[in-house]
């Protein structure tokens, strides 16, 4: 699969949309886009990332707007990571002859140094440049379900939808691809098949190492969506949950920042989870990364109208059963519900939760929440020893998040906010979220690294598990 790293530097949200319009025409033709916010906002080394990312790419388009041409004729000062940047391609070009650099003018104003050399296109260019560029090879193939992808076998059905296993037979790699059968125009599952339409364009502009990502989409003669994406093969949390297993507050803490990560590109791209259950997040099997699988109950965020309840009740905000619509911070609440659940072995569960559901415990909305989840995070992790990991850094990071002063001051304090049945008194977004779990110690990108800056193996689930108290 061809590679384009897109450079840009602009803080408007106005802007940004042009970098992702750009973004999903690449990805269109089955062309892997790497974008650098989340290096930015969430603490990775910037340079490292983009050291890397010009030597993996087959291209590098530069969004050339006035912000970015003030920094270049600067020498020092604010824009120290473009000049960097710039000058690796170049540097990059010289090593490489094949290696390609596209300037693309958002502005009127002339281009300046090293780009006045350069030929610069504009953004509605952008398919000629991936014709020019020769990144797609198979244009007639492309979007052929039947001569690009195999189906292998289906794996399960979810509500109207089934999923397969497939290979894509044109960069040799595995696949998963999410087919919905053509729906009438009226009914429920004409409604949800619009919706899916509409969850469909949001999802195509969002990608990040902890989604499933989107690799390519199909529309049949007969009205058929045909969804593939990647393959990531691992464990669903749901398997240790059932199986009354659950990990230390280090681990959950570390699940949640990976999975607000997919989340925070899906809320850019205009689209909100709504259903997130432990079978909608899938650990690999060193249990050092996670991945948002399952939007079978995403929402468009400007749904502003009553929808049916759906998604997983057990962890379902209050709003959502006097008709709320989805939104942001049922999201976020959904998060740090499942935190609560991956410790201590239970939901927290709103009292207008269905009765007569089966319940370990069940939290009404009341003052006193906050001293009532830091009791049953005192209990539930009681029992956790250095037992649970032979690997230092992680016995470390496990011991510094099951002090009663974390657990009471910092963990509980945060689930408690998340967890308010006033939506307007949880965090405003994600990116608010993450910089609280940055303020809890929790690694950037959620993930453990050793001395040598080698991933520890199970520092999301331990070996075992904790096994739940009867």
């Amino acid at each position: 699969m061809k590679k384009v790293f897109v450079s840009y530097r602009y803080k408007d949200r106005p802007r940004f949309d042009v970098v992702r319009d750009i973004a999903a025409r690449l990805r269109f033709f089955s062309i892997e886009v790497i974008l650098d916010q989340r290096s930015l906002l969430f603490g990775e080394d910037i340079k490292d990332f983009m050291a890397k990312a010009i030597q993996e790419a087959d291209a590098l388009v530069i969004l050339l707007s006035e912000d970015y041409n003030e920094v270049l004729d600067q020498h020092s000062g604010p824009g120290e990571g473009v000049r960097y940047e710039v000058r690796l391609a170049l540097q990059e070009r010289d090593r490489r002859p094949a290696f390609r650099i596209v300037p693309i003018l958002l502005d009127s104003g002339a281009p300046v140094p090293p780009f006045d050399r350069l030929k610069c296109a504009r953004p509605t260019d952008i398919d000629e440049i991936i014709t020019e560029l020769g990144l797609v090879e198979h244009l007639t193939e492309s979007r052929v379900l039947a001569q690009r992808y195999r189906v292998d076998r289906l794996i399960e059905t979810r509500g109207f939808a089934r999923i397969f296993d497939g290979h894509d037979l044109v960069v040799d790699a595995p696949v998963q691809i999410y087919m919905v059968p053509a729906a009438g125009e009226t009914g429920l599952q004409g409604e949800r098949f619009r919706l899916f339409e509409r969850v469909l364009k949001g999802r195509s502009l969002a990608f990040s190492p902890f989604l499933l990502n989107i690799r390519d989409s199909y529309l049949s003669a007969d009205g058929a969506y045909y969804l593939v994406t990647e393959q990531f093969e691992g464990t669903d949390l749901s398997v240790p949950l059932n199986q009354r297993r659950t990990t230390h507050p280090f681990g959950a803490l570390s699940i949640a920042y990976q999975v607000a990560l997919g989340l925070y590109e899906l809320h850019i791209a205009g689209v909100v989870h709504g259903g997130l259950a432990p079978r909608a997040i899938r650990h690999n099997a060193a249990r050092t990364q996670c991945k948002l699988i399952d939007f079978e109950f995403a929402r468009p965020t400007d749904m502003t109208e009553g929808a049916p309840l759906d998604g997983y009740p057990l962890i379902t905000p209050p709003e959502r059963f006097h008709g709320g619509y989805p939104s942001v911070q049922q999201d976020i609440y959904q998060l740090a519900n499942l935190v609560f659940w991956l410790i201590a072995g239970f939901p927290v569960v709103s009292r207008e939760f269905p009765q007569g559901a089966r319940l370990s415990t069940v939290f009404t909305e009341d003052p006193s929440l906050h001293g009532r989840l830091a009791s049953s995070l005192r209990e539930a992790v009681s029992h956790v020893t250095q037992e649970t990991s032979t690997h230092p850094d992680l016995v470390q990071s496990i011991a510094r998040t099951t002090t009663n002063e974390f657990l009471d001051r910092d963990l509980s304090q945060f689930l408690a906010r998340c967890l308010n049945p006033d939506p307007a008194s949880r965090p405003k977004c994600l990116g608010e979220t993450l910089s609280y779990l940055t303020g809890l110690g929790i690694p950037p990108a959620g993930r453990l690294l050793d001395h040598a800056g080698r991933e520890v193996p199970g520092a999301l689930i331990p070996e075992y598990g904790m096994e739940q108290k009867a």
